[in-house]
């Protein structure tokens, strides 16, 4: 989560019960692909698509990522920004990456309901929905409120 966050920092994270909101932080238990950067769907992210279909069952490992994708929206990607529903969202967080694979997904996929899509903000170097696709909200830990202890 660089640059927001540094590798190793302790995060603060609350579940407060709130619903999840676009850029939000979260700690999260990703799907169980992201333990191999399996897809759901084989072919994917390598057809130019965003992986749009998760692995079913739940990794234990604990990721942060931030939230760009909610039910319903239709997301891209471009040269490591992401496009909702045709529109660039404001991302001023990122840390762009020019050699970046997974950054060019310019085929749109669908977010489920249930579901979010969640990214890296070190977009060149995260593993994260690109590669293993959305999220289910249930696998949210809770939102991510700062570094511990300050």
């Amino acid at each position: 989560m660089l640059p927001t966050y540094r590798l190793g920092e302790r995060l603060a994270v609350r579940p407060d019960g709130r619903p999840i909101r676009r850029n939000d932080v979260v700690a999260l238990n990703p799907p169980k692909g992201a333990d191999s950067g399996a897809c759901g769907i084989p072919q994917q992210p390598a057809d130019g698509h965003p992986c749009g279909t998760p692995t079913v069952a739940r990794s234990s490992q604990v990721f942060v990522k931030r939230v760009v994708g909610l039910a319903g929206d239709r997301l891209k990607v471009i040269r490591g920004r992401t496009y909702i529903d045709g529109r660039a969202a404001r991302e001023p967080f990122i840390s762009d990456d020019p050699g970046c694979e997974i950054c060019n997904l310019p085929k749109e996929i669908a977010v489920p309901p249930g579901y979010v899509f969640v990214v890296g903000d070190n977009r060149g170097q995260s593993a994260d929905s690109r590669l293993w696709g959305p999220v289910r909200t249930r696998w949210i830990l809770g939102r991510v409120v700062g570094p511990a202890g300050r």
